[in-house]
């Protein structure tokens, strides 16, 4: 089931490819930028984290954090996604339980328009270019990416769920967002 604005963002535990354990509640008071991808060698999702990674400093330095979620195992990501040293934490999924949380979905239809689109082939004639060539697909190959943005009360401020294989929340609604975000919690602090 989708998970719609303002409502409390659903608790997890994951591990991330550095071994270090994420939950939910250690972002509590803080923006939180949830990007849920499909499989770590896809090249789409791999072009959306390095164009992600070059806008990532100014937002970090309005508050926000980062999760980049695979559904494949750890060592399958640091081997693709990995690799390039990302300033967020890189997290691994296979067993789905934060995908399920969020409702991620799955679309056979979705992946089949996706193949129809001229945007998702200059998606992937741009990733091929940047070195992101793919690898062996997973079973889930059906997977359709998420984004979710958590304000620091823990409710959703944006859940977006894609409509294509290389469809993900805009940047520039994401740099919105942030920068609103970090007006009201200045305002607040020098109210206090």
């Amino acid at each position: 089931m989708r998970l719609e604005p303002q409502q409390a963002a659903p608790p997890f535990s994951v591990e991330a490819i550095d071994g270090e354990t994420r939950t939910l509640e250690q972002f509590a008071g803080k923006p939180l930028l949830l990007m849920f991808h499909r499989y770590a060698a896809c090249p789409m999702c791999n072009i959306r984290l390095h164009d992600f990674a070059k806008r990532f400093p100014a937002l970090h330095q309005r508050g926000l954090e980062a999760i980049a979620f695979f559904h494949s195992p750890a060592n399958e990501i640091r081997k693709h996604a990995g690799r390039r040293q990302y300033p967020f934490a890189l997290a691994a999924d296979p067993k789905f339980r934060a995908y399920r949380r969020y409702g991620v979905e799955t679309s056979w239809s979705r992946l089949a328009m996706s193949v129809a689109r001229p945007s998702v082939y200059a998606e992937l004639v741009r990733a091929l270019r940047q070195g992101f060539r793919g690898g062996k697909p997973t079973f889930r190959l059906a997977q359709m990416p998420a984004d979710f943005l958590i304000g620091p009360d823990g409710r959703i401020r944006i859940a977006f769920y894609a409509r294509n294989i290389a469809d993900h929340l805009p940047p520039r609604e994401i740099e919105d967002a942030v920068n609103e975000i970090y007006a009201t919690e200045n305002r607040r602090g020098q109210r206090s």
